[in-house]
């Protein structure tokens, strides 16, 4: 009777002790398939990028217009600016440096009177050259665009006092015309000849 009783009582108290023993060391589960956050890595939005052709260039684009230059970093870029789609000044040398450099192309619009390359070209130079005093014709061919043709001219002539000197190439895609002019003082010009000729080479359509 005494043992039967016994029995039961201890089976009770040990295990009240293994409750109060493994209370203490009790830890919280893990959810299965939890992953700890993970923190996201800086920059990783899209990237922004400033093409640069070659040291100390940049490339301009026109998507509106269709086309490419590249173009000195230091030169200053006004779009819209005197007729021309875009124009690029050099920096002045100094505060006798009156006459900037510039590079400018114009963007045109052919369908109202539809023409081609050679009849375009001989328009524009008549227009051109219809002001100038001691006109020189030094340059007049042919002239690849990419895949189109096109046609180059460099000529000198007097704007005033001034005598100045042009590098132009011109082309025309269906009905839109482009024309790239350089423009410089004749006395500055061989400075430039290498900066004029790399840009007109880089003009490309898209």
């Amino acid at each position: 009777m005494t043992g039967t009783v016994t029995r039961p009582i201890f089976a009770v108290l040990a295990m009240f002790i293994a409750l109060a023993f493994c209370a203490g060391c009790t830890t919280t589960p893990t959810p299965q398939g939890t992953v700890p956050p993970t923190t996201p890595a800086a920059g990783g939005g899209p990237a922004s990028r400033a093409t640069t052709p070659a040291s100390g260039w940049l490339l301009y684009t026109s998507p509106a217009y269709g086309f490419t230059l590249s173009y000195p970093a230091s030169w200053t870029v006004r779009e819209e600016n005197g007729g021309a789609t875009v124009t690029f000044i050099s920096p002045s040398e100094g505060p006798t440096d009156t006459i900037r450099e510039e590079l400018k192309v114009v963007v045109e619009d052919l369908r109202a009177s539809p023409m081609d390359l050679d009849t375009y070209v001989a328009t524009k130079m008549e227009a051109g050259t219809k002001g100038l005093a001691n006109y020189n014709l030094i340059m007049d061919t042919p002239y690849r665009i990419g895949t189109l043709n096109g046609h180059k001219v460099v000529y000198t002539g007097r704007l005033g006092s001034d005598l100045m000197e042009w590098v132009e190439i011109f082309t025309i895609r269906g009905l839109t015309a482009f024309t790239v002019t350089f423009t410089a003082e004749e006395s500055h010009y061989r400075n430039f000849v290498v900066s004029s000729d790399r840009a007109l080479k880089s003009f490309t359509l898209t």
